[in-house]
């Protein structure tokens, strides 16, 4: 295994010499997961449109090499495309991270960031969507990413060199109990990541932590649970705002402390400000806060929101983190896959909610999508799909939604594309299970499948 680790390290750096620069981003890129720090996820590309989307075919594919070292796991992507001057970048559940053409697929650079093999939890690699900013020193893109193996890596966008790698929390050699599950968030010459658990086997004192952007340097830290608890992992991106970092949490061990909410922070110290926590009576085995917090306004009020396991959505005030409005979304249930982990969609005016089982009209479906008043939560529409949902849609400046489906039968598995003026159906697109959010970029839509490739679709 040692011999092997420098081989495929060397191969991997033999692209960096000949990578062409990254180009200046466009407005219409995917910089970062669920967009930017508020956690819109609307793009304003407006290539692909309702008149059009049907006609949609694959420019490209990319399949992730496989295992190479022993105890690593197997290819494909959890992480979602991002996308910044003619390149898009993905980390594979190899623990490999690509740098792509954006018009062809061809690999630009890849770099190994590291693993964890299979211990009381799944053997795992990259799962953090990276996100591309102009770093406020080198004032040059740069890709900042989580490693499965612990470790916060700011990366050249252009050649993939390791500019900084700073750690968040490493694994032990005996039980999978630390990872990664959060992609980070930069704004403000901060980069904010999530602190949790891989499995609750076992649970493990969570928070988040605030590094510096141009050196790595850890500045703050809040814990979820005070020292000597453990549990309430941030599973999801945190919500950044110029005022306030929103994060939700999960489950704990006993004791007081910040499980099952969404807690606002200092954005400067990480001290909490404030919190909402899910009552009691609406709570069901484990359940978490999974799905990340999208901030948006609801009659002139900052409003911040996310979808809990037990199926509701719930809309506090910014201001005093007070409830506004809860909205039921799914049936609620303990288990990931069956889970509300979809962050909302804001396009500025209107508010998207997506998740797994639920019933319509009396009408039981395995997934859905519904546009809501932000004021108070009520449906406009509501549209029943033949999947699950639980990795979070993304929307264009044409008001074309793309919706990824994880369901178990085969043939449900893939892209809806649905007009987000009336919730109709435009085209499904077949391409295996996908928590991955897809992403609108200049005229692609990207997607990226659990055990499958990163495929491009373009207007022919």
């Amino acid at each position: 295994m040692r011999r092997l680790v420098p081989i495929l390290l060397a191969s991997m750096l033999a692209w960096l010499p000949t990578a062409p620069p990254v180009s200046a981003s466009t407005s219409t890129d995917w910089p970062a997961y669920l967009f930017g720090p508020r956690h819109p996820s609307k793009s304003a590309s407006t290539s692909i449109t309702p008149s059009n989307a049907g006609s949609l075919v694959k420019a490209w594919t990319f399949t992730s090499p496989g295992p190479t070292m022993t105890g690593q796991p197997g290819g494909g992507f959890v992480a979602s495309p991002i996308v910044y001057g003619g390149r898009v970048f993905i980390g594979s559940n190899t623990g490999v991270f690509f740098a792509l053409d954006e018009l062809s697929g061809a690999v630009v650079w890849s770099r190994f960031l590291g693993f964890v093999k299979r211990s009381t939890c799944n053997a795992r690699g990259i799962a953090s969507t990276a996100t591309v900013a102009i770093d406020p020193v080198r004032q040059t893109p740069v890709v900042y990413v989580s490693s499965g193996d612990g470790y916060l890596f700011a990366l050249d966008a252009t050649t993939g060199a390791v500019l900084w790698k700073s750690v968040i929390a490493l694994q032990s050699a005996t039980q999978n109990d630390y990872f990664d599950w959060s992609s980070p968030t930069v704004v403000n010459g901060s980069v904010y990541v999530g602190v949790s658990s891989q499995c609750d086997a076992p649970l493990v004192r969570a928070g988040v932590k605030r590094y510096s952007q141009a050196t790595g340097a850890l500045l703050a830290t809040y814990y979820s649970v005070p020292t000597g608890q453990i549990g309430a992992s941030v599973w999801s991106s945190v919500a950044v705002t110029s005022g306030a970092v929103f994060a939700t949490t999960g489950n704990a061990s006993g004791g007081t402390n910040d499980a099952f909410s969404i807690v606002k922070l200092d954005p400067t110290t990480l001290a909490r400000t404030g919190k909402y926590t899910v009552p009691g009576a609406d709570r069901v085995l484990d359940s978490d806060f999974g799905g990340s917090g999208t901030v948006f306004s609801a009659g002139g009020i900052q409003t911040v929101g996310a979808c809990n396991k037990d199926g509701w959505f719930y809309a506090v005030r910014a201001s005093d983190m007070g409830l506004r409005w809860k909205a039921q979304v799914a049936t609620g249930s303990p288990e990931g896959q069956n889970s509300c982990l979809s962050a909302a969609v804001w396009d500025g005016s209107r508010l998207f909610l997506s998740g797994p089982a639920t019933r319509i009209g009396g009408v039981a479906y395995a997934g859905s999508v519904r546009r809501v008043d932000p004021l108070t939560g009520s449906p406009v529409w509501e549209r029943g799909l033949g999947g699950a949902v639980i990795g979070t849609p993304s929307i264009n400046g044409s008001s074309v939604m793309a919706v990824p489906i994880y369901a178990s039968t085969a043939s449900q598995n893939g892209l809806y594309l649905l007009d987000a003026s009336t919730g109709s159906v435009l085209r499904f697109l077949s391409g295996g299970k996908q928590f991955a959010q897809p992403t609108f970029a200049g005229p692609y839509l990207f997607s990226a499948a659990q055990l499958g490739p990163v495929v491009a679709w373009k207007l022919p």
